[in-house]
């Protein structure tokens, strides 16, 4: 049941002694109100109204295994009064909450982190903070984190609708560290070009983390991919169309040179008069990385991070369907309760 596996962990009492949102002592705790929205998400509800039927359900009572549970009208106001040092307040209890799931977890010391934001689609003007993002839907654009080993999402942050999708890349990462059990004894981040940007291979290089990230073809970067000789491009034993480059570079402002590993893929177009006219040309895929394997290794670990699209479609389409406030903080705040029912669910 949806408690019993919250209190396994010492959620209440964590999120109790780290997130101090109310004013007064008096009604339900911050705990209740935080685990009330998640079991909420974890049953399927898509509206703060939806608490309703939690609330007067004996079967969903049952399934979750709580009877009495705050209002919808409560927990609207208990959302609207988050500051974004009250969502710090619960990016830290998580962390706590994280390092006492992993001390029970062994198995696991490192870490595949993958990072992508999702547009998501939202309906209604007066949604703050919405706006029309790089593909034209009017929407809000969270940014999460999964782990790979586990799927967990690990961290996530509300964003406008307009906001680049790697903007703050650092910054994400910074607050997504702190959950990062102290156990763990190494990470590897892989992302789509959204976070190629200095700041975030130099933090990862700080942390000492590896990573694998999609780079931005700019006509630099690609003058060199082409000017590689033939003789340094290795074909791919069982796909002919496919061979493997890498080349040092530095891009304008980086510290240093670094590694970058080249898939390319053979594309036959015909000129329209005859098969001896064909035109030989390529496409290619590249990716910037600190790891040390072959190319093509490289390169399979990088495109397992596919799997964040699923991960986020399936957490979009059971838990978090709809961002249900109107405020920007408030719809950050029922965030991170989305996160905790997905990640109790797993």
């Amino acid at each position: 049941m949806f408690y019993a596996m919250a209190e396994a962990v010492e959620i209440p009492q964590t999120l109790d002694e780290h997130v101090k949102v109310k004013k007064r002592e008096s009604g339900y705790p911050e705990s209740e109100h935080i685990l009330a929205l998640a079991a909420n998400a974890f049953v399927g509800g898509d509206y703060l109204e939806d608490l309703e039927a939690l609330r007067e359900d004996e079967a969903i009572q049952r399934v979750i295994g709580r009877e009495s549970l705050p209002d919808p009208t409560t927990a609207g106001d208990f959302c609207r009064r988050f500051t974004l040092g009250h969502l710090l307040q619960l990016n830290r209890a998580f962390g706590v909450i994280e390092q006492r799931v992993y001390e029970r977890r062994s198995e696991i010391r490192h870490w595949t982190i993958d990072v992508d934001a999702k547009v998501h689609e939202v309906y209604g003007e007066k949604k703050q903070g919405a706006a029309r993002s790089y593909n034209g839907i009017y929407s809000l654009q969270p940014m999460y984190g999964f782990v790979d080993e586990t799927d967990e999402l690990i961290h996530s942050e509300l964003r406008s609708g307009n906001t680049h999708p790697g903007a703050g890349g650092r910054g994400f990462l910074r607050r997504l560290k702190r959950k990062i059990p102290a156990c763990t004894k190494g990470v590897y981040l892989r992302s789509d070009s959204a976070l190629y940007a200095q700041e975030v291979v130099e933090f990862c290089e700080g942390e000492g983390w590896s990573f694998t990230i999609t780079a931005d073809q700019t006509a630099p970067l690609m003058k060199q991919v082409e000017a590689l000789p033939e003789s340094a491009w290795q074909r791919d034993s069982e796909d002919d169309s496919l061979s493997y480059g890498e080349l040092c570079y530095q891009p304008v402002k980086w510290a240093h040179l670094y590694r970058y590993v080249v898939r390319r893929e053979k594309k036959v177009a015909k000129s329209g008069q005859s098969a001896l006219f064909e035109v030989m040309s390529y496409s290619y895929y590249v990716v910037v990385t600190n790891r040390e394997e072959g190319i093509k290794e490289v390169l399979e670990l990088h495109d397992k991070r596919a799997v964040t699209e699923r991960r986020i479609g399936q957490f979009t389409n059971e838990f978090l369907f709809h961002l249900p406030m109107a405020g920007f903080m408030s719809n950050w705040a029922y965030l991170p309760c989305a996160q905790l029912a997905y990640n109790l669910s797993l």
